[in-house]
């Protein structure tokens, strides 16, 4: 469970702000990565962005199936987003962090075979966090405005991590 994480990740969170000048904060390089990426609002903007993907293959491979194309080709395919999150209200949580938005990207090739109705893909999909620790006193956001704490500097936080996604879909075996 995350509960202990989530004093861990406080406890290096507010040292950082108090005695790290400023500096960047790397999720993965302060043990908080894993933790960052179980909460339940990173995992559906993960999950949400990976159905996407699978899906805009599917449709697409689906249409240049349909063609009167002979032979096996491939396509390199290239997509970008941001899905918001929200780990101050997405149990397990990460309180001091808050919420902002998941830079989601997804790069690789699909493989069609038109003579034999079928496709194979292979993406690797990239998640990138650019975010802020800010607002220490009011972590919640109940207040207009950023509430520091005195002797505290607000810092960057940022990670990133890939995930790997293939399949191989034969459409005369699905019909």
């Amino acid at each position: 469970r995350f509960q202990i994480g989530n004093a861990v990740a406080r406890s290096k969170l507010f040292r950082h702000y108090f005695l790290g000048r400023g500096r960047t904060f790397d999720l993965a390089r302060e043990g908080l990565l894993n933790e960052f990426r179980r909460t339940n609002s990173v995992k559906s903007a993960v999950d949400q962005f990976q159905f996407s993907i699978e899906r805009a293959i599917d449709s697409k491979a689906r249409s240049a199936l349909s063609g009167n194309a002979k032979r096996v080709r491939d396509e390199r395919i290239s997509y970008d987003t941001h899905i918001p999150y929200d780990v101050t209200r997405s149990g397990p949580q990460m309180l001091p962090i808050g919420n902002g938005n998941l830079r989601c990207s997804a790069k690789g090739n699909i493989v069609y075979d038109t003579q034999n109705s079928r496709y194979q893909y292979l993406v690797y999909l990239t998640f990138k966090v650019r975010d802020a620790f800010v607002d220490a006193r009011d972590i919640h956001d109940s207040q207009p405005g950023n509430q520091e704490l005195p002797m505290g500097r607000p810092f960057s936080i940022v990670a990133s991590w890939q995930k790997e996604i293939g399949k191989q879909v034969n459409l005369q075996q699905r019909r």
